[in-house]
């Protein structure tokens, strides 16, 4: 998910409390971009992540600005050292960033 100014992050948990929806997440230990040719990745918030850490915190549903896809990189990599790429899911994303 790509939530408000907050680096991309992978949601765990999905709480309600007092008709309030909150999201538990956890953000990525290496963010880079996918590809560098004919512009970086980021430019489209595409990127390749790898690890996540260990803290977990939460954000208001409200903040989530659009869903993504954690797709594998390769299936022959080991739990520690895999390699995923981050894409957004484009009816999602919104006109505008701010």
């Amino acid at each position: 998910m790509f939530v408000r100014n907050i680096a991309p992050v992978k949601a765990v948990n999905i709480l309600s409390h007092s008709g309030a929806v909150y999201i538990v997440k956890t953000q990525f230990e290496q963010l880079l971009d996918l590809f560098e040719s004919p512009l970086s990745s980021s430019c489209l918030e595409i990127y390749k992540v790898c690890g996540y850490l260990t803290k977990l915190s939460v954000c208001a549903f409200d903040d989530v600005l659009s869903k993504c896809v954690l797709l594998p990189l390769s299936a022959m990599s080991d739990a520690a050292n895999k390699k995923s790429s981050y894409d957004p899911v484009v009816h999602t994303l919104p006109h505008e960033r701010g």
